[in-house]
Formats: C-alpha cells, sequence, structure tokens
C-alpha cells in the first residue's frame, strides 16, 4: 500500500478502531487511546499493507489487541 492511500483511509481506520473500542470499553478516553495506538502501529506497518482490505482487518485485530492490553 501506498503512504498516500493509507492517509487516505486512516480516519476510516480509526473510526472502526474507536468502534471497536468503544463496544469494549464505557470510557470514551481509554477508546480514543485504543484507537491511537491502533493507528500508530499501523502506520509503522503500512509498507507491509498490500491492500485497503488487509488494511482494514488488520485495524481490527490491532485494536483488539490493544484492547486486551489496556483491559489488562
Amino acid at each position: 500500500m501506498e503512504q498516500v492511500e493509507f492517509i487516505r483511509l486512516a480516519p476510516q481506520l480509526r473510526g472502526r478502531a474507536m468502534a471497536i473500542a468503544q463496544s469494549f470499553f464505557s470510557s470514551e478516553e481509554e477508546a480514543e487511546d485504543v484507537a491511537q495506538e491502533t493507528l500508530i502501529r499501523l502506520w509503522k506497518a503500512w509498507e507491509r499493507v498490500a491492500s485497503a482490505e488487509e488494511a482494514e482487518s488488520l485495524t481490527v485485530r490491532v485494536a483488539k489487541y490493544e484492547c486486551i492490553n489496556v483491559w489488562r
């Protein structure tokens, strides 16, 4: 995936991460932290992501793992 494409998809990916985090937590602050950490991890890996669909599935996976980490 090109960097420009990732930047274009970032708001959508952030929204997906926020939705997942809000289903885990009632706190908006914790959900925001999860979404932010998810996007940071995705940004570090954007060169290895092949498509928008892969970015979406990776967002779900990373957000869920981040929720578990915050919960611990």
